[in-house]
């Protein structure tokens, strides 16, 4: 009979150096707030990654404003809106109840802004820039409030 090579899992060691990782990377935070922001990271991750192999926010076969044609159209604008809209059903998620009507005002204002782009690429990816730049400042303002 030939020799079997059996593989056994380090499960304790592996979940004992992921938890000292984890540690070291975000020592002021508690373990909750911590596994909190990580799965938000996760999520976010998993679910770019899946909308990002399947279209828009929104049904392309229902786009009647030259943005959202663009949008449909051109493959960088559709995975920059994925990504954003992403991030903001995420931010709404994760933000205070006071700071959800904030966060949606805003999005209605970029909205109005990214319409009066048209067509025009240039235009449309920096409105999407700007509004993923804003995002990304919204999660780190969630770090640092996590923060003792």
């Amino acid at each position: 009979m030939a020799n079997r090579c059996e593989i056994k899992p380090r499960l304790s060691a592996s979940v004992e150096e992921h938890s000292h990782r984890d540690a070291v990377s975000m020592p002021h935070l508690s373990i909750s707030e911590e596994i909190m922001i990580k799965s938000a990271m996760v999520a976010a991750t998993f679910l770019f990654a899946v909308t990002t192999a399947t279209a828009a926010s929104f049904d392309c076969d229902k786009a009647s404003t030259p943005d959202e044609k663009a949008i449909c159209d051109t493959r960088n604008l559709n995975d920059a809106d994925v990504r954003m809209s992403t991030m903001f059903d995420l931010a709404t998620r994760m933000a205070a109840m006071g700071e959800r009507d904030d966060l949606r005002a805003a999005q209605t204002r970029w909205l109005e802004t990214r319409a009066k782009c048209n067509g025009d690429l240039a235009c449309l990816k920096g409105a999407y820039d700007q509004r993923i730049s804003e995002l990304d400042k919204t999660f780190l303002d969630f770090e640092e409030r996590a923060a003792p």
